[in-house]
């Protein structure tokens, strides 16, 4: 039981195998405790088990389960939290007017209905292997126009709809503006690319993978070309004819792009590069274990905090220029991609390209806490202070770094979370 909403009233969450069911207390100076109904989030787990390669004498075995991906945001702009749950088929949106959730789904976004309106495939198409991956059903939620509430961009294929207010209600009606891309559009994106304030829309499409040319490169290398086309926000509110009826489309990107930009990913002969992926897999395992991790003792500020033989180690301030700001906590699979590639591409403007070497090993040097401990190294600290003692032994896991604002002051503090098999430890550094 925990207060989320800062309103004094506790909110109970009990867990069930496909739901989360959440109880507001309704009256905290009340005698006793009473709660309203429920709001009921319903989520899909999944459980993975990993075998192991027999031949390999470090092979992992083990099972894991997949928490349900629900998450708390301001979907519809209007200043409060709101809640989402992916499940396989479908989007729940519980918006929150007047800062309370509601109960049940605001509106939902049916993914297996728009999946449906894509022509059906016969079988795998070995001429173009990407087909299918540009065949998807995604979404975006953003400010589009400056006018509440936060508008909805919907991929369906080749086809973005763009729909202004629809955060609130989802894609209800005709679209505001639809665009179409041909070829195979893998992923979309909503970014302030001309720094002008506004979300602009960028396209990532792939050219042609065929299985022989797959086949071609086991002998010889090769390239995979990506074209990045960005359509400029212009957010106008003009209005201009789009077919022979006459009906009126409302303008929030241009309907041409305004950047044409690539990337080259160099594909090593593959025959060779096999014998280096267990190197390779090593390396980036090593990389990922190191906790050090950005944090902020104040406005603008970019400090390093780390975790070096017990001890916690700060510096204050260290020259970071070259490291990108990368996800914390995982799962933002877009954000990677922004970080590594399109921040690189918005620095270079139309005709940018960026190649990416598979056969380089500094293309795998991703992970940010080996490179701000490398960022640092040799640099004295501003400040050591050991850590308290913990259960030691053979089955301990690399502890983990967190950073968040415990006690409002506007500074992140720490969480150190320390792992083994007999549980968990937290450490909670507060800064002062």
């Amino acid at each position: 039981m925990r207060e989320v909403y800062g309103d004094g009233r506790g909110v109970l969450v009990i867990p069930s195998p496909d739901s989360l069911a959440i109880y507001l207390a309704q009256d905290p100076d009340a005698a006793g405790c009473s709660y309203a109904a429920p709001l009921v989030v319903a989520y899909e787990s999944s459980v993975e088990t990993r075998v192991g390669n027999p031949e390999r004498a470090g092979a992992k075995v083990g099972q894991s389960v997949r928490l349900p991906w629900v998450r708390t945001e301001d979907i519809d702009g209007d200043g409060h939290t709101d809640l989402v749950s992916r499940l396989e088929r479908e989007v729940h949106f519980h918006l929150a007017p007047g800062g309370i959730l509601s109960p049940i789904p605001s509106w939902t976004l049916d993914l297996a209905a728009l999946e449906a309106e894509l022509p059906k495939l016969d079988g795998i198409q070995f001429s173009d292997l990407l087909t299918h991956a540009g065949r998807g059903v995604d979404w975006r939620v953003a400010d589009l126009d400056g006018v509440a509430p936060s508008d909805l961009v919907l991929r369906v294929g080749g086809s973005l709809r763009v729909y202004l207010g629809g955060a609130a209600r989802g894609p209800v009606g005709r679209a505001t503006q639809v665009l179409r891309s041909s070829g195979n559009v893998l992923f979309f994106f909503l970014r302030d690319v001309d720094g002008d304030g506004r979300e602009d829309l960028q396209l990532l499409r792939s050219e042609g993978l065929s299985l022989a040319r797959i086949l071609r490169w086991l002998i010889f290398p090769g390239t995979l070309e990506f074209d990045l086309y960005t359509y400029e926000n212009v957010a106008t509110g003009k209005s201009v004819a789009t077919d022979d009826t006459g009906a009126d489309e409302r303008i929030v990107f241009t309907k041409r792009p305004t950047r044409r930009q690539g990337v080259d990913l160099a594909i090593p002969r593959l025959a060779s590069f096999e014998g280096r992926s267990d190197e390779i897999e090593a390396q980036m395992e090593s990389d990922f274990a190191v906790p050090a991790r950005r944090f902020r003792l104040g406005p603008g500020a970019a400090d390093v905090v780390d975790l070096i033989d017990g001890r916690l180690v700060v510096h204050i301030d260290p020259p970071l220029a070259g490291v990108p700001e990368l996800p914390r906590e995982g799962g933002a699979a877009m954000a990677w991609i922004e970080a590594l590639i399109l921040d690189d591409l918005d620095r270079q403007g139309d005709g940018g390209r960026r190649k990416i070497d598979l056969s380089d090993p500094a293309t795998f040097r991703v992970a940010e806490g080996a490179l701000l401990r490398e960022a640092c190294a040799g640099r004295p600290p501003t400040l050591v202070r050991p850590l308290s003692d913990a259960p030691q032994g053979d089955d301990e896991r690399t502890p983990q770094l967190l950073s968040r604002d415990l006690d409002g002051d506007g500074l992140e503090d720490l969480i150190v979370v320390r792992r083994s098999e007999q549980g968990y430890g937290l450490e909670f550094l507060v800064w002062r």
